[in-house]
């Protein structure tokens, strides 16, 4: 009985592993590396927050609709801050203008589980066209005709990938088929979110819509609020801001290490043609 326990301590222990890491898709632009890589605390950039889209899912999560925008956007703005970005009422003179999204994953049932169907002839029969023809026996047979089943969940998982920022990951070949495995499996629970996004408020005054950097972060829904879990989210991921980072980050939002980027060093240099021999 004593090893009946143990098992289900540490299926316990795994669940609050998983709802405390947050994954992190970090984008910038070469301009905006370039030109912002290293701010001098001399010239702060200027900022100013835009609300976008709150997703609510299918869920009735109360703890979504208990936190406004502005809670989010000063929290973010407290992070922001450690990267010298000062908010400004000056919205036409700002250097930044930052979108943020958030809210939860919607996540459907595949069209059969939805209806209880478990295969192709039980679709077909209970949603194909009839088709009715005469056996060589003169008897009447009826036979449905193939219909390919609205693939909503698919649908579905493409949307949330692309949000989280996991689309790309899974696309580019770079996954071994465990961990393509494990971001599927990640899509089809409820994530909560939060998508950071700056243009430069300059040119988007004239029309035009340049993205300097983004930052996709979310975490595990179940056993946390998204009272707590938003500002868990922005604490893990700021180090984030602002950066290229290939691939998909992973950290724990108890993992209290700071993220430090300096100036690119070149230690050395290889000739090529001596490298050749």
């Amino acid at each position: 009985m004593r090893f009946h326990c143990t098992l289900l301590l540490a299926g316990c222990f795994a669940s609050l592993s998983e709802a405390a890491r947050v994954i992190i898709k970090a984008e910038a632009s070469v301009n905006y590396e370039e030109r912002h890589g290293i701010i001098s605390k001399e010239s702060p950039v200027r900022y100013h927050f835009v609300e976008g889209k709150f997703f609510k899912g299918h869920a009735n999560d109360k703890s979504l609709r208990s936190v406004s925008f502005y809670e989010i956007a000063e929290n973010l703005a407290a992070h922001l801050s450690k990267h010298n970005y000062v908010p400004t009422g000056h919205a036409t003179d700002n250097d930044v203008m930052i979108l943020v999204n958030w809210g939860v994953t919607a996540v459907e049932d595949s069209f059969e589980e939805f209806h209880g169907i478990d295969s192709d002839e039980e679709f077909d029969q209970m949603f194909g066209s009839p088709v009715a023809s005469e056996s060589s026996e003169g008897e009447t047979e009826i036979t449905y005709d193939v219909t390919a089943s609205p693939n909503w969940s698919a649908v579905g998982l493409q949307s949330n990938s692309q949000m989280l920022g996991f689309w790309e990951t899974m696309h580019d070949g770079s996954l071994m088929p465990s961990e393509h495995h494990e971001l599927q499996s990640l899509l089809k629970e409820e994530r909560y979110f939060i998508v950071v996004i700056a243009f430069d408020n300059k040119k988007y005054q004239k029309g035009e819509k340049e993205i300097l950097w983004s930052t996709r972060f979310s975490m595990r829904a179940g056993g946390i609020s998204f009272n707590q879990a938003y500002a868990e989210l922005t604490a893990t991921a700021s180090d984030y801001f602002g950066r290229e980072m290939k691939g998909l980050t992973r950290k724990r939002s108890d993992d209290h290490s700071k993220v430090e980027f300096g100036d690119i060093q070149v230690l050395d240099t290889v000739d090529e043609k001596s490298s050749r021999k």
